[in-house]
């Protein structure tokens, strides 16, 4: 039996903050499998490395467009 996931692998990793446990975590493409799109992430920690399905991340390096142009 064949089960597809719609989904769409970045082709570069974004870093990015875990909005729960603010550690870095990696943006590796996006679920379409649902009704609301879901980020793929790649998370590293003492137990190895997993992947989670997420609403939403933090920007690592926040850009604002004021502090840009300033």
């Amino acid at each position: 039996m064949h089960i597809e996931t719609r989904s769409i692998a970045l082709t570069t990793p974004i870093t990015a903050i875990h909005p729960d446990t603010g550690k870095p975590c990696e943006v590796v493409g996006v679920d379409e499998s649902s009704l609301h799109p879901k980020l793929i992430i790649l998370v590293t920690g003492t137990d190895g490395t997993h992947a989670e399905t997420i609403d939403w991340v933090k920007n690592e390096s926040p850009w604002h467009p004021r502090r840009a142009s300033a």
